[in-house]
C-alpha cells in the first residue's frame, strides 16, 4: 500500500495529482548465492531494465515484473510512423497532395500507443 500526502500538490487543469511520499530506505539485506544463482539473478535484472534494488524488492513483494522484448524498437517504429503521418498531413494541408484520409491510421496508431502505455504502467 502506498503512502500518499499532499506536501506540494501538483495542480493540473481542474485536478489535483497525488504525490507519493518518499520513504527513507535505511535498512539493508545481504544474502549469499553461488555463481550460477548470481548469474541467473543478474541476467533477470538486466532483462527487467530495473536496478538491482528495485528488481529484488518487487520480486520479494510478489509484484509482477513484465519484460517486453523489443519494446524500445516498437516505440521507435511507432514514432517514425507518427512522424510520417504528420508529414503527410502537413503536405495535405499545404495543398501539395490531395485525396488523403489518415483518420483511420491515426486512430490505430493512437490505440497502439494506449496499449503500450498500459504495458509500461503494468511494468512500473
Amino acid at each position: 500500500m502506498k503512502n500518499w500526502e499532499y506536501p506540494n500538490p501538483i495542480k493540473g487543469k481542474d485536478r489535483l495529482i497525488m504525490v507519493e511520499k518518499k520513504q527513507n530506505k535505511n535498512r539493508h539485506f545481504n544474502f549469499r548465492v553461488n555463481e550460477k544463482e548470481y548469474n541467473k539473478i543478474k541476467s533477470q535484472i538486466e532483462k527487467s531494465k530495473l536496478n538491482t534494488s528495485e528488481y529484488l524488492l518487487r520480486t520479494a513483494m510478489d509484484k509482477d515484473i513484465i519484460v517486453v522484448d523489443g519494446l524500445e524498437e516498437i516505440i521507435m517504429q511507432l514514432r517514425k510512423i507518427g512522424n510520417n503521418i504528420n508529414q503527410l498531413t502537413k503536405l495535405c494541408n499545404q495543398g501539395r497532395i490531395t485525396n488523403i484520409n489518415l483518420e483511420d491510421v491515426k486512430k490505430e496508431v493512437k490505440s497502439i500507443w494506449q496499449l503500450l502505455n498500459l504495458l509500461i504502467q503494468k511494468q512500473n
